[in-house]
């Protein structure tokens, strides 16, 4: 081979390992054709500029003989080119290690012409002072070190102690060797620098020649290639290397690659974050997915079988049996009963029976119908529907109940009563039907019907199905009211009332938010009046009077804002009247007693809509207040057997709508107000048996409308007003039992409609006025115990209607009228008295006929002075 074919075959080996550029082919022919022209043991470098210079120690060669210097160098040996390429051949080293090697030891090169030109040290080649403790010793059979550090590279020939470590060989960033980045718009990317550029600097560093400016530095090759791991080359005043600037350069990458770590590390963490919350509603899906199927049931009431089942696929929701879908249905309370009844004896057990049956045979009923139907069932079992006898025998314990838990009739066609207490009147006003709608209506426990069309009516907003009224009165319901009936959350009226039912009314009631009408008066409830009737806001009229029910009335009565009738008298109930009755500001009507005690609150008067309050019958103290002249539609006050005191108000006077006023017997004292005139709608007054005196006012009169007087059972003087003559309406006038003086007035002939005249007791006198012979729709005329004096008009006997008649101790004379006999002809005379007076004569035949078993005739008979014969008294 000749030295032209070597030294080729060095530079490909060169270029292999990167010394030489394998584009530098300009460089390659020229350094080839000055080798063909050079003798081969040339080691010295021509001169670049004017005259001959000698190599510099590290100067890069551009000849063929300075290359193969250098090769020489690098590998340690000295020979021919021959020898030089069998040592690198043979070397035990892999031939990535030898061109790492070679890399590194060629790299200290060009670390030296970087410092000389003030150019940052390539990424991972830090200088370290070259030490006999840090040169690695090699194992020669396989060319790897045998310590652990990493190995450190021999300086290049002219710079003894500088060195380079060895770049690791698992580094992921390889950084060409002679790469720098040059910072400045005009130097941002790899400059390569060829080995003429090294030379030019290595001379000018040696001061052959003059350092050119920086702005003047040649152009080198230049490659796009990455740069994230570069470090940043700061310019150089003075031809020494800063290594400082270059280790801060380091540490900004450093803490720039900590803080990208840090930033994926959160990044990954919102990612675990949100593909957990994924997962989770994913979840959640799946489980409502499967409680939405799981309530499908099937009709296999079959014993279990003993092979399993098998598994369900993913998306097949469960399947319960008949038995336990029913009881999904149910509440707690009732699902517990019937676990614990373990004679299977309690109307829940019955109804759940029966029910699974019912199932059986309907097959299709919404989960709705299956809650009516039981709930309906449970309700005839725990009140005596059916009556199971020792021998196992049952009968129906209600008076009506057709249709009922027939399994082939739907529940809104059993039976129910048709009206609410037998007035279809009031049922359809309550209902809203006027008059004009009640033609052709019936009315049922799912609707109100049209018994011509047999559609349901839209009124109230009904719905056909849904049971909605339970009228169950009168019908001999014997038992206590179960849990479940409440279950029939749709209620819009209940009636229970006049039955036999006993027990607490259970707290559950509340449930029935849609109710508007209870009536459970007329049973044997007992406990209390549970406070969760304040939960129930849909409440217009509440009865559960004539019940022993006890406590107190709940305050929490406050919270029906629709409450409209409320009575609960004739109970147990003690306590006083809440105030908070001053907020039920639709009251309409409200009936209290019997045995409440304390004052009547003066926040009644807040109560703009209420008509009649009665609390009769109650002990009751302390003053009417005032405060119920600000209730502007007040028509009637039932507030007599009470225990008032105090003077009527003579506010009470404003009250001008007011019909009925009745405080008998509650202990009033002082006089009649004259302002009671003003209240010119009354039509019944009721004040006896109170502590009153004085005169009658005349302002009586005004009252026109009245109907019914009755002040007997006081202290009241004077005459009896002529006023009363303009009651043209009247029917009762109770007078008995005062201190009236004088006659009675003629003017009493114009009440056209009396019917009960009462006078006793009094200290009347004069004649009785024969004008009372008008008034033929009397039928009661009591005037004893008076002074009264004259004879018995005849013209009483012309009062047909006339069936008692007694003057009785009095000062009257002369006989009985003969007239008076046809009273008794008729047959409607049934008592006569004419005992403790100056009477003489006989006594007419016919008043003998009196059935005795009415108190029949009395008079006195003949004495030594005077007196009477016939019928019983012997005639002289």
């Amino acid at each position: 081979m000749s030295g032209a074919d070597e030294i080729q075959q060095t530079k490909e080996l060169l270029r292999d390992v990167g010394i030489l550029d394998p584009e530098d082919t300009s460089a390659a022919a020229e350094a080839e054709t000055s080798n063909n022209n050079a003798p081969a043991e040339t080691t010295e470098t021509a001169a670049v500029d004017e005259g001959t210079t000698e190599t510099q120690p590290g100067a890069v060669a551009t000849t063929d003989e300075q290359i193969k210097q250098d090769m020489m160098n690098v590998v340690g040996v000295a020979g021919t080119d021959t020898e030089i390429r069998e040592k690198i051949a043979s070397s035990s080293m892999s031939r990535g290690g030898a061109d790492q090697a070679i890399r590194q030891k060629l790299a200290s090169v060009t670390v030296l012409q970087s410092n000389k030109m003030g150019l940052a040290t390539p990424v991972g080649a830090h200088p370290q002072p070259y030490t006999q403790e840090n040169i690695p010793v090699t194992d020669q059979s396989t060319g790897d070190a045998n310590n652990d550090a990493a190995p450190a590279v021999p300086p290049p020939p002219g710079m003894p102690g500088v060195g380079l470590p060895a770049l690791d060989r698992n580094q992921q960033q390889h950084v060409p060797t002679g790469a720098f980045y040059i910072p400045g718009p005009r130097y941002n990317e790899l400059a390569v620098p060829t080995m003429d550029n090294i030379v030019e600097d290595e001379e000018a560093a040696n001061g052959t020649i003059p350092v050119p400016p920086r702005a003047n530095i040649p152009q080198t090759t230049t490659r796009n290639m990455d740069t994230s791991g570069l470090a940043v080359a700061n310019p150089v005043i003075s031809g020494q290397f800063d290594l400082q600037v270059a280790e801060e350069a380091g540490d900004d990458i450093q803490a720039f690659q900590e803080r990208n770590q840090d930033r994926t590390a959160v990044k990954r963490k919102k990612q675990q974050t949100t593909y957990g919350l994924i997962g989770f509603i994913i979840l959640i899906a799946i489980i409502a997915f499967a409680v939405a199927f799981s309530k499908d049931w099937t009709n296999d009431e079959s014993s279990p079988s003993t092979t399993p089942s098998p598994t369900p696929s993913p998306t097949t929701p469960p399947i319960l049996s008949t038995e336990q879908y029913v009881l999904s249905l149910l509440p707690d309370y009732t699902v517990r009963t019937i676990d614990q009844d373990v004679k299977m004896q309690t109307p829940q057990y019955r109804a759940y029976e029966w029910i699974l049956q019912d199932i059986e045979k309907n097959d299709k009923m919404e989960d709705f119908r299956i809650t009516q139907r039981y709930a309906l069932a449970t309700l005839y079992f725990a009140t005596g529907g059916v009556i199971r006898f020792a021998n196992d025998t049952t009968s129906s314990g209600w008076s009506k109940d057709a249709n009922w838990l027939d399994h082939s009739v739907h529940e809104c066609n059993w039976w129910n009563k048709e009206d609410i207490g037998g007035d279809k009147v009031s049922i359809t006003k309550f209902f809203g039907f006027v008059d004009s709608e009640l033609v052709n209506v019936t009315f049922g426990p799912c609707g109100i019907y049209d018994t011509v069309t047999e559609a349901v009516t839209e009124k109230r907003g009904f719905r056909r199905e849904v049971y909605e009224n339970l009228w169950l009165w009168e019908n001999e319901l014997l038992g206590t009211v179960p849990p479940e009936l409440f279950l029939l959350t749709s209620l819009r009226s209940l009636s229970l009332f006049a039955n036999e039912l006993h027990g607490p009314l259970p707290t559950i009631i509340a449930q029935l938010q849609q109710l508007e009408l209870l009536q459970l008066q007329s049973n044997k409830l007992t406990s209390t009046l549970p406070s969760e009737i304040g939960l129930m806001g849909s409440l217009t009229d509440v009865f559960v009077f004539s019940n022993p029910i006890s406590g107190t009335i709940p305050t929490e009565i406050g919270m029906l804002s629709n409450l409209a009738v409320f009575q609960q008298d004739n109970s147990e109930m003690t306590g006083t009247i809440p105030s908070e009755f001053g907020l039920l500001t639709n009251l309409v009507i409200t009936i209290l007693g019997s045995r409440l005690t304390g004052t009547v609150p003066t926040e009644f008067g807040l109560m703009q809509k209420l008509r009649q309050l009665d609390t009769k019958g109650n002990p009751l103290t302390g003053p009417i207040p005032s405060e119920f002249a600000l209730m502007p539609d007040i028509r009637e006050f039932y507030m007599f057997g009470c225990q008032f005191s105090g003077t009527i108000a003579t506010e009470l006077g404003l009250m001008s709508l007011v019909t009925d006023f009745q405080f008998s017997s509650s202990r009033f004292t002082g006089t009649i107000p004259t302002e009671i005139g003003l209240m010119v709608a009354m039509e019944r007054m009721y004040l006896r048996n109170n502590t009153l005196h004085g005169t009658l006012p005349s302002e009586l009169g005004l009252l026109t409308n009245m109907t019914l007087v009755t002040l007997s059972g006081n202290s009241f003087t004077g005459s009896i007003i002529s006023e009363f003559g303009l009651y043209t309406s009247l029917t009762y006038i109770w007078l008995h039992n005062n201190e009236l003086t004088a006659t009675i007035p003629t003017e009493i002939a114009n009440l056209h409609s009396i019917t009960n005249m009462r006078f006793y007791n009094n200290r009347l006198s004069g004649s009785l006025p024969t004008e009372l012979g008008l008034l033929n729709t009397t039928n009661i005329l009591r005037a004893q115990n008076n002074s009264f004096t004259g004879t018995i008009p005849f013209e009483l006997g012309l009062l047909e209607a006339m069936t008692e008649l007694n003057v009785a101790d009095n000062e009257l004379s002369g006989s009985i009228p003969e007239e008076l006999g046809f009273l008794a002809t008729n047959g409607s005379l049934q008592l006569l008295n004419t005992s403790g007076n100056f009477l003489s004569g006989t006594v007419p035949e016919e008043l003998c006929e009196i059935d005795p078993e009415y108190p029949g005739a009395v008079f006195d008979c003949q004495n030594q002075s005077s007196g009477l014969c016939g019928c019983d008294c012997a005639c002289p």
